[in-house]
């Protein structure tokens, strides 16, 4: 099957093939994450408007354009669902309004299996799975933590430092990406600004790096002069990744910081503009 390619366009979501054709839009929201096999592509909603409703996790029918909001999670906070391997679970962040912080939680697209694995590991963000998905990794600025979904339990924390080395700056935004036989980690993170891309003074930019588990080694994708982001694995060992780049076509959010989805090869060749007015990619397998 081609591989398709999810994003987010100004309040909306889109999908499209990755060797082309042009975007078909699925519905309101934001963090799109598309299933293994493209079927669907889970989201965050927003139910009651972007400004003051609640944050709920949902899915959509690739086909049938169907929206189902996820119902059966609790409270009204719950943000950015990532895709079990199998296609079977989803991760998300979710704000635990009785010990009033986030927790990394999981339910399942057919709205049942709300679960949060490890209820006193609070203050966690950026979950993701690894790649046979019996673990789920989040992090608190400071430590990286391993969990047995099923067992509920944390098999492994570590210095978030040693994953992601001294030049990143950790956020609760990060975004992790495992490569398909899970050796192989993209991550974006904040770096300073050298380049002088932020046109309002800010003085951090962000960049795309890429962690070997092998050997613990780290290393820089993008250059200084591109603020990169939200990075994807592609098959064939490409990646996806949101950027703006002075010059370059865009035109985001807002003008003064546009932004469009790329993909590019790991060996440091040239970028090809994907979708451009887009952000937040994720790829089928």
């Amino acid at each position: 099957a081609p591989v398709r390619v999810a994003f987010s366009r100004e309040n909306s979501i889109y999908i499209m093939d990755l060797d082309g054709g042009e975007p078909l839009r699925l519905a309101e929201g934001y963090d799109p994450e598309i299933s293994p096999d493209g079927s669907m592509v889970a989201f965050t909603a927003y139910i009651g408007g972007p400004d003051g409703g609640d944050r709920r996790i949902a899915v959509v029918d690739t086909d049938t354009k169907k929206v189902t909001v996820i119902d059966n999670i609790p409270g009204d906070n719950s943000y950015g669902p990532r895709w079990s391997p199998d296609g079977s679970q989803l991760l998300f962040n979710h704000w635990d309004p009785e010990g009033d912080d986030w927790v990394l939680a999981t339910a399942s697209p057919d709205r049942t299996g709300f679960r949060v694995p490890i209820p006193g590991l609070k203050g966690v963000y950026s979950p993701f799975w690894s790649a046979d998905g019996k673990y789920a990794y989040c992090q608190n600025l400071v430590k990286l933590f391993r969990i047995d979904v099923a067992a509920g339990t944390v098999v492994d924390e570590r210095p978030l430092e040693e994953v992601t080395g001294e030049v990143a700056l950790m956020s609760s935004a990060v975004r992790f990406s495992v490569s398909p036989d899970g050796g192989l980690w993209l991550f974006d993170a904040e770096v300073e600004d050298t380049a002088g891309l932020m046109k309002r003074g800010e003085p951090l930019s962000s960049a795309v790096f890429l962690h070997t588990t092998a050997d613990g080694e780290t290393i820089r994708l993008t250059p200084e002069d591109v603020c990169a982001m939200q990075p994807e694995w592609l098959p064939g060992g490409e990646f996806l990744y949101t950027a703006y780049e002075p010059g370059k076509p865009g035109g985001g959010r807002n003008e003064d910081y546009p932004f469009s989805v790329y993909r590019a090869p790991l060996d440091g060749g040239t970028p090809v503009l994907l979708a451009e007015v887009a952000d937040r990619p994720s790829a089928s397998r």
